[in-house]
């Protein structure tokens, strides 16, 4: 159930959810238990923020704070809390692995899937292999868990991958914190080919274009539900997902942000609606 206090929303909404929000972050920030970007004064609006990603998925918000970091000056969520959430979230049942390739080559992978509990429906994420990780600039970063703890990494990434094809709207459009950090090394060190719209077949989608439809769905689901077609969603969900890692990248991003696009402008106009009632 959403967080309520004296009965009344807690969000940014509203005025009184607004006013809602205020109070219960100033009681966070003045406690010892929360990390210390949420104490004092300066804390009140990290504090704010999340208290509404925890209203959002139904989570605890001591635990959001506690999970929650900043890299490289964006916020992304820890692996183990993602995956929390979504073993908790009572729609799918908890997340498995399946290990393919040999161990020790870069054919060396992980895939994360889970059941949906209404349906029954087998849902399986994308395999994540060491072959990838080489490819991305993962293991080439100074420090980088990928060359001491590669099956732990494969487990994390691979889960991410799946929460983020599968739930979006559970990440809330945040990576995790080990994704953060190797796409934001990823970029320095991945050489610079020039570009030719031919060959950007299935295989030739980078990470870049796979979060950039990642975030566009989740900004769709967003305006879903702004414009009250929450439960649409799956749907249309379900029509584009596949879509992703296949085709012709550019084609394929052009064709949902027109589509964002276009959610983004009922959502709009369902909000001027609602105001002049």
């Amino acid at each position: 159930m959403p967080a309520t206090v004296e009965s009344g929303p807690m969000n940014f909404k509203t005025l009184e959810g607004f006013k809602n929000l205020q109070r219960v972050a100033k009681l966070f920030c003045e406690s010892a238990l929360v990390p210390k970007d949420y104490q004092g004064l300066q804390g009140i609006a990290s504090c704010a923020i999340a208290l509404d990603l925890a209203n959002r998925i139904d989570a605890a918000p001591l635990q959001v704070m506690q999970n929650l970091y900043i890299v490289q000056g964006k916020p992304a969520w820890s692996a183990k809390f993602l995956i929390a959430t979504f073993n908790q979230c009572g729609r799918y049942t908890s997340i498995r692995y399946d290990f393919v390739g040999e161990k020790g080559t870069d054919d060396w992978g992980c895939r994360a899937y889970a059941t949906e509990i209404a349906t029954g429906e087998l849902l399986e994420g994308p395999v994540v292999t060491m072959g990838i990780a080489k490819a991305e600039g993962w293991l080439s970063k100074n420090g980088s868990k990928w060359r001491t703890m590669p099956e732990q990494m494969l487990r994390y990434r691979s889960a991410a991958w799946f929460i983020n094809t599968v739930a979006p709207e559970l990440a809330m459009g945040l990576p995790t914190d080990d994704e953060a950090v190797d796409i934001s090394e990823a970029v320095k060190i991945r050489p610079q080919t020039p570009y030719n719209p031919q060959h950007k077949m299935e295989s030739d989608w980078t990470l870049a274009e796979i979060e950039a439809f990642d975030t566009m769905m989740d900004q769709i689901f967003v305006a879903f539900r702004d414009a009250g077609y929450e439960g649409d969603f799956k749907a249309f969900a379900d029509m584009w997902r596949p879509r992703r890692g296949k085709g012709v990248a550019d084609e394929v991003l052009v064709e949902l942000n027109a589509q964002l696009d276009n959610f983004a402008g009922k959502a709009q106009a369902q909000e001027i609606l609602v105001e002049a009632e």
